[in-house]
């Protein structure tokens, strides 16, 4: 009878046991439950605010004072081109106005000289056509009491300009219609080279009579549009002068006076073990 209430016993404990188990067990199911009924925290919770558009009644015109705007200032006015003067081939039209049977061609010779039915020999070469009609006159005037004459280019010569320095071609360019402008001069030349001073070209102007004019351009300024006074129209004869850059001097210095007196195996180095 022992064995049979102790054996009893037992099967009572196990099921107590048993009953304790699954009573945990589920209230771990409801509180597992319950947290994932549960609201979340506000950090999930937050939404993304939405974009809030102003109405039509809310946007303005904005109303701008001409005051207020910065004051543009006008680019500085290009060096004006002289007076044309004569080149060697230049086609002048004498024309006299009393006197039609003595109109004719002349051409300038490369002497410099013209020669007219009246006039032999008479320097042409570097005047202005009002200078050269001046000096006519007074010649035509001791075979002529009252001589109205002009003088007329009726074809120009070609334009040459020249163009040193840092350019891929330099050289001499003819032009056989208007005046070239420094960009064109230098595109004609292939160019700037990589070593160019590009903030600084030198134009060189030489007329007859008077001494030598120098005008410094900035060349990025007029490439890049900001001030396209730089891009000056030439005249007859000009030369541009593209110069090296601070650097490129420096290089050519050392490529010049240092590295060609370094012998070939000539090194730097040094032993990692010492």
């Amino acid at each position: 009878m022992c064995m049979g209430l102790r054996a009893y016993v037992y099967k009572g404990m196990v099921l107590g046991f048993i009953g304790l188990a699954l009573s945990a067990c589920t209230e771990s199911s409801a509180e597992h439950v319950q947290v994932r009924n549960a609201d979340p925290p506000p950090f999930y919770t937050a939404q993304t605010p939405q974009a809030v558009l102003p109405s039509t009644e809310d946007i303005k015109t904005a109303e701008i004072d001409p005051q207020d705007l910065p004051e543009i200032q006008p680019a500085a006015a290009a060096p004006a081109l002289p007076p044309y003067r004569l080149q060697v081939g230049d086609v002048l039209r004498i024309r006299l106005l009393l006197n039609p049977e003595l109109d004719e061609d002349v051409i300038i010779r490369p002497d410099g000289m013209i020669s007219t039915l009246l006039v032999q020999n008479l320097s042409a070469y570097g005047l202005t056509p009002l200078e050269l009609q001046n000096e006519l006159v007074k010649y035509y005037k001791t075979q002529l009491a009252d001589p109205k004459l002009s003088v007329i280019v009726q074809s120009f010569a070609p334009t040459r300009v020249y163009v040193l320095g840092e350019v891929n071609a330099p050289g001499e360019f003819v032009s056989v219609d208007a005046n070239p402008t420094v960009l064109q001069a230098i595109a004609r030349a292939g160019g700037m080279l990589a070593s160019a001073e590009r903030g600084r070209i030198l134009i060189l102007r030489r007329a007859p009579g008077k001494t030598e004019e120098v005008f410094e351009i900035n060349f990025e300024a007029a490439f890049k549009g900001r001030n396209l006074s730089h891009d000056m129209r030439l005249a007859a004869q000009d030369i541009v002068i593209v110069p090296r850059s601070g650097i490129a001097n420096a290089y050519h210095y050392y490529r010049q006076y240092v590295q060609q007196f370094l012998p070939a195996s000539f090194g730097v180095g040094y032993d990692l073990n010492e």
